[in-house]
């Protein structure tokens, strides 16, 4: 139970990100890895718009033509992103937005359903199964998150999305705890929690994905 003083501070914290966000905002809609830059990148553009929208839906003050703005411009990317075979890269990204779009009531089931058709990396697989959930399709997503198809092994990427395999563990907990996967959720729960408990570099992206998923589907 945390205490007044903790929440203040929590509740400072949180409209302080939102509002440093805001430079980040290219006129395109999306954002950038620096502040006043007119290049958007995209994946930061998404993992924003997911803080976004998860701090709108906790009950913090978000300017509505921000939100929308990006949700817009991540919509349009994928709707226009296709020819993705063998790039594993922009596959990430692609299964990504189609997540959040889907985590948003806004699911583009065309580019969903194209990029399933390929042959994907675990990461873009659980994003994409996770995307089929939150568009109420968990008979599509039991497929693609078969449990004997998802190996993941240890790496963490510093360069481009800074994900690494304790990220895609904790998408994956959050698509088996929605699924209803209770044998695997335990799974997941104790490599997550080794993870968190270890000296080994997280990283902010992952650390924060795994504490959020674990509270809201663990504990």
């Amino acid at each position: 139970e945390l205490t007044p003083a903790q929440k203040t501070k929590i509740d400072s914290n949180v409209a302080a990100a939102i509002e440093r966000i805001k430079g980040f905002q290219t006129g395109q809609g999306g954002f950038s890895y620096w502040p006043n830059d007119r290049i958007e990148n995209p994946w930061a553009s998404i993992y924003a718009t997911h803080f976004l929208w998860y701090a709108q839906n906790k009950g913090y003050a978000i300017n509505n033509g921000m939100l929308q703005n990006s949700l817009e411009n991540i919509k349009k990317a994928a709707s226009q992103t296709h020819n993705l075979e063998n790039d594993y890269y922009h596959q990430n990204i692609q299964a990504y937005r189609l997540y959040l779009l889907a985590l948003t009531k806004q699911p583009d089931m065309g580019s969903m359903n194209r990029l399933k058709e390929l042959n994907l990396t675990v990461s873009a697989k659980i994003k994409l199964g996770l995307a089929y959930i939150h568009a109420g399709k968990k008979d599509v997503a039991k497929t693609i998150l078969d449990p004997t198809q998802m190996v993941i092994s240890p790496y963490y990427d510093g360069y481009s999305s800074y994900s690494s395999d304790l990220l895609d563990h904790t998408y994956l907990l959050e698509a088996y705890s929605l699924m209803g996967d209770v044998l695997n959720v335990q799974k997941e729960v104790k490599f997550i929690t080794n993870q968190l408990n270890s000296n080994r570099f997280l990283g902010t992206q992952n650390t924060a994905m795994a504490l959020r998923v674990m509270s809201e589907y663990v504990v």
